[in-house]
Protein backbone atom coordinates (compact mmCIF):
# COMPACT_ATOMS: atom_id res chain seq x y z
CA UNK A 1 0.00 0.00 0.00
CA UNK A 2 2.79 2.42 0.88
CA UNK A 3 4.60 1.67 -2.40
CA UNK A 4 1.38 2.25 -4.38
CA UNK A 5 0.81 5.55 -2.59
CA UNK A 6 4.36 6.68 -3.38
CA UNK A 7 3.95 5.76 -7.06
CA UNK A 8 0.57 7.53 -7.23
CA UNK A 9 2.07 10.64 -5.63
CA UNK A 10 4.98 10.70 -8.06
CA UNK A 11 2.65 10.28 -11.04
CA UNK A 12 0.42 13.11 -9.82
CA UNK A 13 3.41 15.41 -9.34
CA UNK A 14 4.34 15.00 -13.01
CA UNK A 15 0.96 14.57 -14.72
CA UNK A 16 -0.65 17.64 -13.13
CA UNK A 17 2.03 20.07 -14.44
CA UNK A 18 1.81 18.40 -17.86
CA UNK A 19 -1.97 18.88 -17.91
CA UNK A 20 -1.70 22.51 -16.84
CA UNK A 21 0.94 23.36 -19.41
CA UNK A 22 -1.05 21.67 -22.15
CA UNK A 23 -3.51 24.57 -21.83
CA UNK A 24 -0.92 27.32 -22.33
CA UNK A 25 2.33 26.11 -23.88
CA UNK A 26 3.31 23.55 -26.53
CA UNK A 27 3.58 19.97 -25.31
CA UNK A 28 5.77 17.33 -26.92
CA UNK A 29 4.30 13.86 -27.35
CA UNK A 30 6.66 11.15 -28.54
CA UNK A 31 7.19 7.59 -29.66
CA UNK A 32 10.61 6.10 -29.04
CA UNK A 33 12.74 2.96 -29.26
CA UNK A 34 15.30 2.03 -26.62
CA UNK A 35 18.25 -0.37 -26.39
CA UNK A 36 20.77 -0.75 -23.59
CA UNK A 37 22.92 -2.78 -21.23
CA UNK A 38 21.63 -4.04 -17.88
CA UNK A 39 23.67 -5.40 -14.98
CA UNK A 40 22.86 -7.18 -11.74
CA UNK A 41 25.86 -6.90 -9.42
CA UNK A 42 27.40 -10.03 -7.83
CA UNK A 43 25.88 -10.71 -4.41
CA UNK A 44 27.84 -9.98 -1.27
CA UNK A 45 27.46 -13.38 0.40
CA UNK A 46 29.26 -13.95 3.72
CA UNK A 47 31.11 -17.24 4.23
CA UNK A 48 28.71 -20.08 4.90
CA UNK A 49 25.71 -18.29 3.43
CA UNK A 50 23.86 -19.64 0.35
CA UNK A 51 25.07 -18.42 -3.01
CA UNK A 52 24.14 -18.94 -6.64
CA UNK A 53 26.70 -19.66 -9.37
CA UNK A 54 29.53 -19.04 -6.91
CA UNK A 55 28.40 -15.45 -6.52
CA UNK A 56 28.28 -14.48 -10.19
CA UNK A 57 26.76 -11.28 -11.51
CA UNK A 58 24.38 -11.10 -14.47
CA UNK A 59 24.69 -8.86 -17.51
CA UNK A 60 22.99 -8.55 -20.87
CA UNK A 61 20.92 -6.40 -23.20
CA UNK A 62 17.56 -4.74 -22.89
CA UNK A 63 15.43 -3.37 -25.70
CA UNK A 64 11.93 -2.06 -26.24
CA UNK A 65 10.00 1.13 -26.80
CA UNK A 66 7.13 3.28 -25.71
CA UNK A 67 5.55 6.71 -25.47
CA UNK A 68 6.32 9.94 -23.69
CA UNK A 69 5.29 13.52 -23.05
CA UNK A 70 7.22 16.66 -22.15
CA UNK A 71 6.16 20.20 -21.27
CA UNK A 72 7.98 23.41 -20.36
CA UNK A 73 6.85 24.81 -17.01
CA UNK A 74 9.09 27.87 -16.67
CA UNK A 75 11.60 29.94 -18.63
CA UNK A 76 14.75 30.50 -16.58
CA UNK A 77 17.96 32.39 -17.28
CA UNK A 78 19.84 29.09 -17.65
CA UNK A 79 17.25 27.51 -19.94
CA UNK A 80 13.73 26.11 -19.96
CA UNK A 81 12.55 24.12 -16.95
CA UNK A 82 10.48 21.13 -18.05
CA UNK A 83 8.77 18.02 -16.75
CA UNK A 84 8.68 14.73 -18.66
CA UNK A 85 6.98 11.36 -18.31
CA UNK A 86 7.80 8.23 -20.32
CA UNK A 87 6.09 4.84 -20.55
CA UNK A 88 8.67 2.33 -21.78
CA UNK A 89 8.30 -1.44 -22.14
CA UNK A 90 11.75 -3.06 -21.96
CA UNK A 91 12.65 -6.72 -22.39
CA UNK A 92 15.79 -7.39 -20.33
CA UNK A 93 18.10 -10.40 -20.46
CA UNK A 94 21.12 -11.13 -18.26
CA UNK A 95 23.55 -14.05 -18.16
CA UNK A 96 25.81 -15.33 -15.40
CA UNK A 97 27.99 -18.42 -15.24
CA UNK A 98 30.34 -20.45 -13.07
CA UNK A 99 32.84 -23.07 -14.19
CA UNK A 100 35.60 -25.37 -12.97
CA UNK A 101 38.56 -25.49 -15.40
CA UNK A 102 39.95 -28.64 -13.75
CA UNK A 103 36.79 -30.68 -14.39
CA UNK A 104 35.32 -28.87 -17.36
CA UNK A 105 32.05 -28.48 -15.49
CA UNK A 106 30.03 -25.31 -15.97
CA UNK A 107 26.62 -23.89 -15.25
CA UNK A 108 25.05 -20.87 -16.95
CA UNK A 109 21.88 -19.07 -15.91
CA UNK A 110 20.04 -16.60 -18.13
CA UNK A 111 17.37 -14.37 -16.60
CA UNK A 112 14.75 -12.77 -18.85
CA UNK A 113 12.54 -10.02 -17.45
CA UNK A 114 9.92 -7.73 -18.93
CA UNK A 115 9.76 -4.39 -17.15
CA UNK A 116 7.73 -1.22 -17.58
CA UNK A 117 9.94 1.81 -16.96
CA UNK A 118 8.13 4.96 -15.83
CA UNK A 119 10.76 7.72 -15.55
CA UNK A 120 9.31 10.99 -14.23
CA UNK A 121 11.84 13.72 -14.79
CA UNK A 122 12.44 17.37 -14.09
CA UNK A 123 15.04 18.95 -16.33
CA UNK A 124 16.65 21.94 -18.01
CA UNK A 125 16.86 22.39 -21.78
CA UNK A 126 18.75 24.90 -23.87
CA UNK A 127 19.06 25.54 -27.58
CA UNK A 128 21.83 26.33 -30.04
CA UNK A 129 20.57 26.99 -33.58
CA UNK A 130 18.72 23.84 -34.76
CA UNK A 131 20.12 21.60 -32.00
CA UNK A 132 18.99 21.69 -28.40
CA UNK A 133 20.25 19.75 -25.44
CA UNK A 134 18.67 18.61 -22.19
CA UNK A 135 19.50 17.19 -18.78
CA UNK A 136 16.88 15.70 -16.49
CA UNK A 137 16.75 13.73 -13.27
CA UNK A 138 14.01 12.09 -11.26
CA UNK A 139 12.42 8.96 -9.84
CA UNK A 140 11.83 5.99 -12.11
CA UNK A 141 9.18 3.41 -11.28
CA UNK A 142 10.21 -0.09 -12.40
CA UNK A 143 7.18 -2.36 -12.76
CA UNK A 144 8.18 -6.01 -13.10
CA UNK A 145 5.78 -7.75 -15.49
CA UNK A 146 7.22 -11.24 -15.94
CA UNK A 147 10.42 -13.25 -15.54
CA UNK A 148 11.89 -16.58 -16.61
CA UNK A 149 15.19 -18.41 -16.18
CA UNK A 150 17.09 -20.78 -18.45
CA UNK A 151 19.81 -23.05 -17.04
CA UNK A 152 22.50 -24.74 -19.14
CA UNK A 153 24.99 -27.24 -17.70
CA UNK A 154 28.05 -28.98 -19.13
CA UNK A 155 29.67 -32.16 -17.78
CA UNK A 156 27.28 -32.31 -14.84
CA UNK A 157 25.19 -35.41 -14.07
CA UNK A 158 21.42 -35.31 -14.45
CA UNK A 159 19.17 -32.57 -15.72
CA UNK A 160 19.42 -28.98 -14.50
CA UNK A 161 17.18 -28.17 -11.56
CA UNK A 162 14.61 -25.49 -12.40
CA UNK A 163 15.06 -22.05 -10.86
CA UNK A 164 11.83 -20.25 -10.07
CA UNK A 165 11.79 -16.49 -10.64
CA UNK A 166 9.44 -13.65 -9.81
CA UNK A 167 9.13 -10.03 -10.99
CA UNK A 168 9.42 -7.15 -8.52
CA UNK A 169 8.39 -3.51 -8.49
CA UNK A 170 10.92 -0.95 -7.31
CA UNK A 171 11.38 2.82 -7.39
CA UNK A 172 14.78 3.77 -8.77
CA UNK A 173 16.53 6.92 -9.94
CA UNK A 174 16.81 7.90 -13.59
CA UNK A 175 18.88 10.49 -15.45
CA UNK A 176 18.83 11.58 -19.09
CA UNK A 177 21.22 13.57 -21.25
CA UNK A 178 19.35 14.38 -24.44
CA UNK A 179 19.88 16.08 -27.77
CA UNK A 180 17.07 17.32 -30.02
CA UNK A 181 17.12 17.96 -33.75
CA UNK A 182 14.32 20.15 -35.09
CA UNK A 183 13.27 18.26 -38.22
CA UNK A 184 10.38 20.62 -39.02
CA UNK A 185 8.12 23.15 -37.33
CA UNK A 186 6.21 20.37 -35.55
CA UNK A 187 8.59 17.39 -35.59
CA UNK A 188 11.60 16.84 -33.32
CA UNK A 189 14.04 13.91 -33.29
CA UNK A 190 15.32 13.28 -29.74
CA UNK A 191 18.39 11.16 -28.98
CA UNK A 192 18.77 10.33 -25.30
CA UNK A 193 21.48 8.74 -23.19
CA UNK A 194 19.77 7.17 -20.18
CA UNK A 195 20.92 5.77 -16.84
CA UNK A 196 18.69 3.95 -14.37
CA UNK A 197 19.86 2.95 -10.90
CA UNK A 198 17.79 0.65 -8.70
CA UNK A 199 18.97 0.92 -5.06
CA UNK A 200 16.42 -1.69 -3.93
CA UNK A 201 18.15 -4.72 -5.47
CA UNK A 202 19.08 -7.08 -2.63
CA UNK A 203 22.80 -7.45 -1.93
CA UNK A 204 22.85 -11.12 -0.82
CA UNK A 205 21.62 -14.30 -2.47
CA UNK A 206 19.40 -15.14 0.49
CA UNK A 207 17.65 -11.75 0.21
CA UNK A 208 17.26 -12.07 -3.55
CA UNK A 209 14.98 -15.06 -3.03
CA UNK A 210 11.49 -14.02 -1.95
CA UNK A 211 11.07 -16.72 0.72
CA UNK A 212 14.35 -18.53 1.31
CA UNK A 213 14.04 -21.47 3.73
CA UNK A 214 16.80 -23.84 2.65
CA UNK A 215 18.82 -24.89 -0.38
CA UNK A 216 16.01 -27.34 -1.20
CA UNK A 217 13.32 -24.66 -0.71
CA UNK A 218 14.85 -21.34 -1.76
CA UNK A 219 11.66 -19.76 -3.05
CA UNK A 220 11.60 -17.64 -6.20
CA UNK A 221 14.53 -15.49 -7.32
CA UNK A 222 13.60 -11.79 -7.59
CA UNK A 223 14.94 -10.55 -10.91
CA UNK A 224 15.93 -6.87 -10.95
CA UNK A 225 18.88 -4.90 -12.30
CA UNK A 226 21.14 -2.57 -10.37
CA UNK A 227 21.98 -0.55 -13.48
CA UNK A 228 20.54 0.02 -16.93
CA UNK A 229 22.53 2.12 -19.42
CA UNK A 230 20.54 2.86 -22.56
CA UNK A 231 20.19 4.83 -25.77
CA UNK A 232 16.78 5.90 -27.02
CA UNK A 233 15.78 7.50 -30.32
CA UNK A 234 12.34 8.87 -31.00
CA UNK A 235 10.07 11.14 -32.95
CA UNK A 236 8.30 13.96 -31.10
CA UNK A 237 5.27 15.89 -32.27
CA UNK A 238 4.84 19.42 -30.98
CA UNK A 239 1.23 20.02 -29.96
CA UNK A 240 0.43 23.74 -30.04
CA UNK A 241 -2.60 25.34 -28.41
CA UNK A 242 -3.36 28.46 -30.38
Amino acid sequence: MIKRAIIAGILSAVILPLSAQAQTKPVRVSAKAIVGFNHMAPPNDPAGEPTLLSGAGYSGLGFGGGLGAMATVANLSVGDLYVALDFLWVSHSGEGSASSPSTGQSRTVVFDANTIHLPMMVGISNKSKSLSYRFSLGPEVLLGMGTTSTITEENLPGDPQPLLTTPVTHVGVGAVIGFDWQASESLIVPVDLRITWDPSVATTTRERFDNYRSAAEPGAYQVAWDWFFALSVGLDYLVRNE
